[in-house]
């Protein structure tokens, strides 16, 4: 069990996996901010646009310059929760960062 995401990239009635995250909470808690409505919840589904992958991608470039905490704890927080992993600012937040431009 744990905090496990993918991106899927449709194509007609079928998905392609492209991008998977473990236990990044940091990346959950930025998706889950776009619905607020479900933030506390499991989201299951959540259609990603252009607009917030340009944001995120900003946002992690950001947090990169430096890897300096206090602007990643306004950037790209991370979040607790039940098997969502580590909340500190360590070599595996950045690298989920990392992973995430890879994506």
């Amino acid at each position: 069990m744990g905090l496990d995401m993918w991106l899927l990239k449709e194509k007609g009635n079928e998905f392609e996996a492209i991008g998977y995250w473990r236990k990044a909470n940091q990346i959950r808690e930025f998706f889950a901010r776009y619905v607020p409505e479900q933030a506390h919840e499991n989201i299951e589904k959540l259609t990603i646009t252009m607009e917030m992958l340009d944001t995120l991608e900003k946002k992690i470039h950001a947090c990169l310059k430096g890897r300096d905490v206090s602007v990643c704890q306004e950037l790209l927080p991370t979040s607790s929760g039940f098997f969502f992993g580590s909340t500190e600012y360590d070599t595996f937040y950045f690298e989920d960062l990392e992973i995430t431009l890879s994506i």
